[in-house]
């Protein structure tokens, strides 16, 4: 057992063949806020293809950067690595087959879910290599989570989810996503008075972040969104069949305006001019009824309202900044954000901060944590 004076060690590692920039942007928040808190001892390592940016990053060797090899990796470095720590968190690869090989011989691993992966195969992968994908991961992948000494899901659901498909009792909790910092002050106050400005920021637009459900609502209801002057920042990577569908609607034109991927000063002169975000709205496409993005945060952070099409599982329901959508409502939930103009975004921000701390979610694994500590090594 860990004497309690002592720092717990926690090892977070995963691998990517190419991270995105918001899970960089959390890994940051994530460190930042582990940092300050007492007795915990956070260290994040990345496996990825491409040259590290940050100190947590490391280049996966050439001969390792192919499907399956990347993964192979990964875990000959948890093997190496360990007995340096208390706890390894290992972020969980879809479709990991050399787990199958190396999970039995790491007894301190906890896997960390932040989606239910067999759903989001299904949407994302088509076609033989889909099918062989979704049966590793139902068959194979599987196998190596019943051995891990607990999991952690971004959501309640998520890790309810994990229980089921492991099908074995384990500790289990949640770990919320979460902000070091708000970022109110950073926007400038140009929001338009007669006109209604949301973004909708995605590193990369998939399925279920539901363009499709927009494209529907402005269809349906052009004149509405045309007399109150609504318009929608895309910010992300769009694929070529969505901008073909934009494109090709003079009416979709009018609403959107499809800014590409932005940072730094070209992301916040954006924000300055919107009255809310949007979160995902089609998250029902893999089956998830609760939602805890980074994006969300990152809005709220910002003083921005969010909309989204599933309830946020950190936040309150009486929580007066996070409106819940549906293909019904999309249009009046627009609207209903005039309420927000003359609401200052230091108020928003504010409001929202505790419970999207990403200290506070660090420190409530934290404990989780320490009581399995306690019972593993009693």
């Amino acid at each position: 057992m860990t004497n309690k004076l002592e720092k717990l060690r926690v090892l977070h590692i995963m691998a990517f063949k190419d991270m995105s920039d918001g899970i960089r942007s959390q890994l940051l928040n994530e460190l930042k806020s582990a940092v300050s808190i007492t007795g915990l001892q956070w260290e994040i390592l990345v496996l990825t293809d491409k040259k590290p940016i940050f100190s947590f990053e490391r280049q996966v060797p050439r001969i390792f950067r192919y499907i399956f090899l990347r993964e192979l990796f990964l875990w000959l470095i948890i093997l190496i690595s360990q007995k340096k720590y208390d706890f390894i968190l290992m972020r969980h690869s879809i479709s990991d087959i050399a787990g199958f090989f190396f999970s039995p011989f790491v007894g301190n691993r906890i896997t960390i879910h932040h989606t239910k992966e067999l759903n989001e195969l299904n949407v994302l992968r088509k076609g033989l290599i889909g099918k062989i994908l979704i049966f590793i991961e139902k068959y194979i992948t599987v196998i190596s989570l019943r051995f891990c000494l607990g999991i952690i899901g971004v959501t309640n659901e998520i890790a309810e989810y994990e229980m089921q498909r492991i099908g074995k009792s384990k500790s289990y909790t949640t770990y919320f996503n979460g902000v070091s910092d708000l970022k109110y002050s950073n926007l400038k106050e140009k929001r338009i008075r007669n006109e209604l400005r949301f973004a909708f920021m995605c590193s990369r637009f998939y399925d279920w972040h539901g363009l499709d459900i927009l494209y529907e609502s402005i269809l349906k209801d052009y004149n509405i969104y045309c007399s109150q002057s609504i318009k929608i920042y895309l910010i992300g990577k769009i694929s070529n069949k969505d901008l073909e569908i934009i494109n090709s609607s003079e009416k979709l034109r009018r609403i959107f305006i499809i800014c590409g991927t932005l940072k730094g000063n070209q992301l916040t002169e954006i924000l300055d001019l919107c009255d809310g975000g949007i979160s995902s709205l089609g998250l029902g496409k893999i089956s998830l009824s609760q939602s805890c993005s980074l994006k969300t945060r990152e809005y709220l952070s910002f003083g921005l309202p969010v909309l989204s099409s599933q309830f946020d599982c950190a936040l309150s329901k009486q929580f007066d900044y996070y409106s819940v959508v549906n293909k019904q409502n999309i249009t009046s939930s627009f609207l209903n954000h005039i309420r927000f103009k003359t609401i200052s975004r230091k108020e928003v921000a504010i409001a929202s901060f505790k419970y999207i701390s990403k200290r506070n979610s660090i420190e409530k694994l934290f404990k989780w944590l320490r009581s399995l500590d306690d019972k593993y090594k009693a």
